[in-house]
């Protein structure tokens, strides 16, 4: 197994582990593996079976196809995760699609500056990278620093920009 395919098992199984704290997300991304690969992930998961024990119980594969099987329905999962993660995002910027900044209860100086650039929307805003809010006339960085944590509050982030 090379390198960077230990490492992305590593992030998936790190990941997995956050995401089953949400039983009902593990459990709807695992409904959207092959059977093969759902039977697998359950006998490893949930009755703690080896690869060996696995193997046995398909009876016509052996512990390294079993841990392949695995392997392979983790690193989709992980790849599930993401597209989820987006889904849900594009959920969450449709609900607030029309809403105003004003929601963000920003102080006076950021929701004027930002009124005052035609940003009138928190759609608007999170389509902005942080050095274009910056351009703007009257936006400096302590507005930009209260504008992206208002936003990471609600679980959006400006364009571009992972956290402050």
């Amino acid at each position: 197994m090379n390198a960077a395919r230990k490492r992305a098992i590593k992030e998936c199984l790190s990941d997995l582990s956050a995401i089953e704290k949400d039983g009902a997300k593990l459990e709807r991304m695992i409904k959207r593996l092959p059977e093969r690969s759902q039977l697998v992930i359950k006998l490893r998961r949930d009755e703690g079976m080896g690869y060996f024990e696995i193997g046995e119980q398909f009876g016509q594969i052996t512990n390294n196809q079993a841990s392949h099987i695995y392997h392979q329905a983790l690193i989709y999962l992980l790849r599930m995760k993401v597209k989820i993660e987006k889904e849900d995002n594009a959920k969450k910027e449709e609900e607030l699609f029309g809403k105003s900044i004003t929601e963000l209860m920003l102080g006076i100086r950021s929701e004027n500056a930002l009124l005052f650039n035609e940003i009138k929307y928190i759609n608007q805003l999170t389509k902005m990278s942080p050095a274009e809010l910056l351009r703007c006339r009257g936006f400096g960085r302590s507005c930009l620093i209260e504008v992206m944590r208002r936003l990471q509050a609600i679980g959006l982030n400006l364009s571009g920009e992972n956290t402050i």
